[in-house]
């Protein structure tokens, strides 16, 4: 429960959490990275660890909620996470990012980085996106730090930026850092799950299959538990519609039987029509189970691969 609520990032999240992030943000190894306190906002989010041994300052029931996220592989990972949510993680030390990639992107002696730490303090990828943003505007007259457009004329004067145009490229070079499915720029899964299909008559006994893959709601609704540990996949999910096929009924079956071993065995078929390059038959493997439902849904994913 400790955990649970120690990741609740909803308004109603617990006021102890909040002394919590200071706690372990504060209690952390000599090499810790990033090397700015008001970086690190949260361990889980990011990839930086609290001390876990010699953690005197760290209370035991902080150190029993590290020691359960360890226990059962606790990960942020997501099929399809929203804009909001991509725009909300800490792009400082980002776990889905490219570690080598972001480490040259935030190098803290390039004045960049400094500016985008002390005057325009930036902390989240939507911050980031942002500022990244301003650079392709209209209105700039020059493509340098001498522009006089009023965009970069108001960072020089309001935020005390130096070198607009240098810190918009720095910001994109951050961003370039995320792997697309953490990316908030470009076309999500979740712009095209706003596209409704064509108005062709469904069937009366046909169901519409629900394709939305976004996970919704806030920063609580990616943390993943009981995974394997393994890097989780960076590829964003593509779930646009081909608007140039037509429909395909596709007829899927499992069958189980016991041969002359007496060993159980499962097979899937699928048909579509006579002679058909989509027809096949299937032997399941030993270790997906063997039963007519795992046949069943071992042709219904075969059969929807082949089709796209």
């Amino acid at each position: 429960m400790w955990l649970k609520s120690y990741l609740d990032f909803t308004p109603d999240r617990p006021k102890w959490a909040f002394v919590a992030d200071d706690i372990l943000a504060m209690n952390v190894p000599k090499s810790v990275h990033p090397r700015d306190r008001q970086l690190r906002l949260n361990m889980f989010l990011q990839g930086w660890n609290a001390k876990k041994r010699a953690a005197k300052n760290i209370p035991n029931e902080l150190r029993a909620m590290m020691a359960v996220a360890d226990k059962y592989n606790l990960q942020v990972n997501a099929i399809a996470p929203s804009r909001l949510i991509m725009r909300a993680m800490p792009m400082w030390d980002h776990v889905r990012a490219n570690k080598s990639a972001l480490n040259q992107a935030c190098i803290s002696s390039i004045g960049t980085v400094q500016c985008i730490k002390d005057n325009h303090g930036l902390l989240t990828v939507g911050d980031f996106c942002d500022l990244a943003e301003l650079k392709v505007d209209v209105s700039h007259t020059s493509e340098d730090d001498r522009c006089e457009c009023e965009i970069c004329t108001s960072m020089r004067e309001v935020v005390g930026c130096r070198c607009p145009m240098s810190c918009m490229t720095r910001a994109t070079k951050f961003l370039d850092a995320l792997p697309t499915r953490w990316d908030p720029r470009g076309v999500l899964p979740e712009d095209c799950e706003r596209i409704a299909p064509d108005d062709d008559p469904i069937d009366d006994n046909a169901l519409e299959f629900d394709r939305r893959a976004t996970t919704q709601g806030n920063l609580s609704n990616v943390f993943r538990i009981f995974t394997d540990g393994n890097e989780p996949c960076g590829e964003r999910v593509n779930v646009a519609l081909d608007e140039s096929a037509g429909s395909l009924s596709i007829a899927t079956e499992g069958a189980c039987w016991t041969n002359e071993s007496k060993d159980v065995c499962t097979g899937a078929g699928i048909y579509v029509a006579e002679n058909h390059p989509l027809n096949g038959l299937i032997r399941v493997p030993a270790n997906l189970g063997q039963s007519r439902q795992a046949g069943v849904l071992t042709a219904s994913l075969v059969a929807v691969e082949k089709a796209n």
